[in-house]
């Protein structure tokens, strides 16, 4: 457990099916896990037959409930499980809505929504959607009041072992290396086969590399493809619901992929991906992906045939430069911590008067707020540099900043305002991070400071955390101290946690 959090009860209801794929199940059980590890009970309600499609399901530890097909919305079944009163319902499902949502509220104490398709209406207490380029007005007139928005890739649950897997990925493709192993990944279930098309496009292609394909357990073609990878003429490896999906990704050099969950671990990893929309709710994530340069966006499938899927690959196989450039917009959308935010978002700290504390990404719109703070005497006397910046310079420093692959910026929030900075700074190529924090001098000795200490920790729990002090600060030497850091030559430390799993699990 991650510090001194209160014991919560989560209840998450999705479904899996070969026609709506595995994608929900898995980013719920993502959240899941990484709740768990805060000391949160989890359990799932699902449908009949969603464990055949996410053997996860089965695998994991999390009490599990099974609704009749029949019953998938109907919410007196959920509201009459014994699963008792719960603190969080967390509800990822397009075939469930505002009424549904609405009529669980006697067992919840909050509500939680996944959703990436804006228009429908909620009763949420919080709403998460991925989706890059994402706003606050589009959920306008469609959740209630006061719902919380977590909106855009930086919230993307991405299972943990991706964001540790980022640098050296991203180190690795900065090299330029050739094309010599693709992933073909198009869907847990792939229920339009389009796994097969993929792998007689590489051939058509006549591409001299290695291919890794990744199906899940329950995919209706799985023994089709098994048997179209024998044949070949490369060598292709099928691999069945991986462990290691995170590995996989990462020692690709380029993917052929579906626009569902996925996306979003291959951007993490900066992976370069020929993308096909094989489901109507992921046109609007692959023609934004392939907007910005993220991906080679090539159509719908089916619809997308295998000379131009062939077409594709030999282009972008023979185009390092593109490669590259693709890498770059890929990865600066998504660093793999999205689940781990949520669930600062969902167990806050607090400060001295029982206020909530949090985290959320920074952005150009912090700018002046920023430059207030910075420009403060009382501010400058704690920072290494006590000349008052410029807004010409602030601003420099911002965007540069904000581009930094290797840093994660955030705004620290106290009663949903924003009140300071904490930023973690890679250090080189080792898994440490310079912790620079500071609280709007209006915001003294309120615990903020702590408070966000205790968020930094909790957001990269796998990396060793490390400040620099001032000569005389005594203020902050308490503060870090307090929070658990030990003084080495002249610097202070916090070491990783050790009970992260060590290991992704298996998903498409």
């Amino acid at each position: 457990m991650l510090g001194e959090l209160p014991k919560m009860k989560v209840l998450f209801r999705v479904d899996a099916s070969p026609q709506i794929g595995g994608g929900h199940v898995m980013r719920c059980l993502t959240l899941a896990k990484v709740l768990a590890n805060e000391g949160v009970e989890c359990s799932f309600v699902c449908v009949e037959g969603s464990q055949n499609v996410v053997q996860e399901l089965v695998k994991l530890q999390f009490e599990q409930y099974v609704l009749a097909p029949e019953e998938f919305d109907n919410p007196d079944a959920l509201v009459g499980l014994s699963v008792g009163q719960f603190d969080v319902l967390v509800v990822d499902h397009y075939g469930l809505d505002e009424k549904y949502e609405k009529a669980c509220r006697a067992k919840a104490g909050k509500i939680v929504v996944l959703d990436d398709l804006s228009g429908r209406a909620h009763d949420a207490d919080v709403l998460i959607d991925p989706t890059h380029g994402r706003v606050a007005s589009d959920y306008s007139g469609v959740v209630r009041k006061g719902c919380q928005l977590l909106l855009g890739p930086h919230y993307a649950l991405v299972r943990p072992r991706f964001a540790i897997l980022r640098p050296e990925s991203l180190a690795r493709r900065g090299c330029n290396v050739p094309v010599r192993r693709i992933l073909v990944s198009m869907g847990l279930s792939d229920a339009t086969n389009a796994t097969s098309v993929v792998l007689e496009a590489v051939a058509v292609a006549g591409l001299s590399v290695a291919v890794d394909v990744v199906m899940g357990v329950g995919s209706p073609h799985l023994m089709a493809v098994k048997a179209l990878a024998e044949v070949m003429p490369f060598p292709a490896c099928v691999h069945v619901s991986p462990g290691n999906m995170a590995e996989l990704m990462a020692q690709a050099d380029l993917a052929v992929g579906g626009g569902g969950t996925a996306s979003w671990e291959r951007c993490c990893l900066g992976l370069p991906t020929i993308l096909l929309s094989v489901a109507d709710n992921q046109l609007m994530v692959a023609k934004a992906l392939g907007a910005i340069g993220a991906v080679h966006y090539v159509g719908r499938f089916p619809g997308s045939s295998v000379q131009l899927i062939a077409k594709a690959l030999a282009e972008l196989v023979a185009d390092d430069k593109r490669r590259q450039q693709m890498t770059i917009a890929a990865s600066a959308i998504c660093d793999g911590r999205g689940a781990r935010r949520v669930a600062l978002a969902l167990m806050p700290e607090r400060a001295r008067d029982g206020n909530e504390v949090t985290l959320r990404p920074a952005t150009v719109d912090d700018a002046e707020n920023m430059l207030a703070w910075q420009q403060d005497p009382r501010t400058r006397r704690r920072s290494r540099n006590r000349m008052i910046p410029t807004r010409e310079e602030h601003y420099g420093w911002l965007h540069a900043k904000l581009s930094d692959l290797n840093c994660l910026f955030n705004i620290i929030e106290y009663a949903g305002e924003p009140v300071g900075v904490l930023r973690l700074d890679r250090m080189g190529n080792r898994d440490e991070y310079e912790v620079s924090v500071y609280v709007s001098p209006d915001h003294y000795r309120m615990g903020l400071g702590a408070a966000a200490l205790k968020l930094a920790r909790r957001l990269a729990p796998e990396a060793t955390l490390v400040a620099e002090v001032l000569p005389g600060n005594e203020a902050s030497e308490k503060l870090f101290a307090g929070a658990g850091y030990v003084k080495r030559d002249g610097l202070f430390y916090s070491e990783p946690l050790h009970h992260l799993e060590t290991q992704s699990s298996s998903a498409v």
